[in-house]
Order: structure tokens, then sequence, then C-alpha cells
């Protein structure tokens, strides 16, 4: 069967958008929706390569990294290696998913359009049709990625921007119904950063080296949880901005409190969703 490039690319970019849309989602990444189109448009190029000759195994998995790679740097940007080689294992996987489901579909009906060439697919049918399929697999996975969140995540999340003596820091965080800490000596609201994002931010944690400025923002926080009761060493911030998808929040003089516990590739900070309700008292 004659390979025509331009289908080939084509069609590829379809079939890469809804999957770098797919990985967005799975990995909760909210970006302009062209940086996605030019990803996987990056992706389809990598597709040409199904006119070389057959390809070992390990120049194929090196092909399919290195193409994986660039369409993760394309559609996401690179904001440490953490999420990157997160954001790129998942769009692997998801690939691999695909590849997997049309590798099937070829190995049980034979179909006469289709051809499967160093793991390139090339459908010799309506265009429509593949964005019809493909449109269907998208949405049945983002329907299993939702029920299954649904049932181990009562959480959402979000970004926020902190700011303290003339520093910054945008991290990522959750706002979790289960944070009930509050300060003992004022009305301001507690937000649990990670230790490795605190020290960006505050470049001194430990209270023994603290200089003057800090010293006047240095609290010391009791806090309960399922391993008992713990001091976290912490510090009044001049204010913090949460990100949600919808709309910003401004949370004045926010505790920052420094955890050694938050270990997770999502997220590096915890709010409690009274941030948001006590901005829209105040709004209204």
């Amino acid at each position: 069967m004659v390979v025509y490039a331009d289908v080939l690319i084509f069609l590829n970019t379809i079939v890469n958008y809804y999957i770098v849309a797919l990985t967005a989602k799975v990995c909760k990444v909210n970006k302009k929706w062209y940086r996605y189109v030019f990803a996987a448009f990056a992706g389809a190029l990598f597709s040409l390569y199904i006119f070389l000759p057959k390809l070992n195994f390990i120049l194929e998995v090196i092909v399919k990294l290195v193409c994986s790679f660039a369409v993760v740097l394309v559609g996401f940007g690179f904001e440490n290696i953490k999420k990157f080689a997160r954001r790129s294992v998942i769009f692997y996987l998801i690939s691999f998913l695909y590849a997997g489901l049309m590798l099937a579909f070829w190995s049980i009906f034979k179909p006469t359009g289709m051809v499967i060439h160093n793991s390139v697919v090339y459908f010799n049918i309506s265009p429509l049709i593949l964005i019809v399929l493909s449109a269907i697999f998208y949405v049945v996975l983002v329907i299993f990625k939702r029920i299954y969140s649904h049932k181990i995540n009562n959480t959402a999340c979000c970004e926020i921007e902190i700011y303290c003596e003339g520093k910054s820091a945008r991290i990522s965080a959750i706002i979790d119904t289960g944070h009930s800490v509050g300060d003992l000596f004022s009305d301001s609201e507690i937000i649990f950063v990670s230790e490795n994002k605190a020290k960006r931010l505050f470049s001194v944690t430990n209270p023994l080296f603290l200089d003057e400025k800090m010293k006047k923002r240095y609290r010391a926080i009791p806090c309960k949880t399922v391993d008992g009761t713990a001091i976290l060493d912490a510090f009044r911030c001049d204010k913090a901005i949460v990100l949600t998808e919808n709309k910003s929040y401004e949370c004045p003089s926010p505790i920052i409190a420094i955890s050694k516990h938050i270990n997770s590739f999502d997220y590096s900070a915890i709010i409690s969703p009274e941030i948001l309700e006590a901005d829209k008292e105040k709004t209204r």
C-alpha cells in the first residue's frame, strides 16, 4: 500500500493532539490549546521514520523516548526535572496504550487500509473516521480518569504565589478539606509548604540562623496529625495569591508552615478551602 507523507503527518497530528490533551488532564496541566497543537505536530513529524528500514528494538525505544521528550517540552514546557519526568512517562504510557489498541485491532481484523511499520500506525481511511475514533478513545479515558480520581481523591489542585521580603515563589498546591489548622493568636490562614520549596523562598529556615527581619516573622505552629502532635517552623509572609481555573484569591499575611511530609510530584503545598471562602466574604 502507498503511504503518503502529508496524510501521515495530518492523521498523526490529530491523534497526537488527543494524546497530549489527555496527558495534560492526567497531569493536571493547564496550558494554551495551541501549545498542544504544536506538540502534536512535532510528534507527527517523528512518524516519518515509518519510511526507514525496520529498526531494531533498542533504536525503536530511543526514537520513542526522544519523541516523547520533545512533545512534552513543546506542549508543557520545563518546570523541574520531577514534573518533566512524570509528564514524559505518562505521555509515553498513553501513547503506548493507544498503539497497543491499534496493534490489537490490526492483529484481529487485518484491515486492508492499515499499516504498522516501526511501530508507526498509518490509516488509509477517511480522516473523519479516524478523528471520531480518536475522540471516542479520548472521551473514554477521560471518563475513566474522572471516575477513578473521584474515588481516590477529593481534593482540588491550584497554583499559589507567595510573597515575602521582596521574594516570591509559585508553587503547585492542593485545596484539602482535611486541613483545619489555624493560628491561635490571629485569624491568619496557614499554608503548608514542602521543605524544599520553603528553602527556595526563605533561604534559611532554621530558627537558630535567621537574620533580624526573619526572626520577627518566625512562628512555631503546633500541628496534630495521624502520627501525633508536632511543632512546625513557620513564617508570616506578606501575602499569597491562590490561582484556580476560574479565579484568583488573595490571602493577606498568611503563615507558611514548613512540612517535611509533603513529598508529591503533583503538589508542594496544602491550603484550606477557607481561604477561598474568606475571599468571597470580603467581596460581598
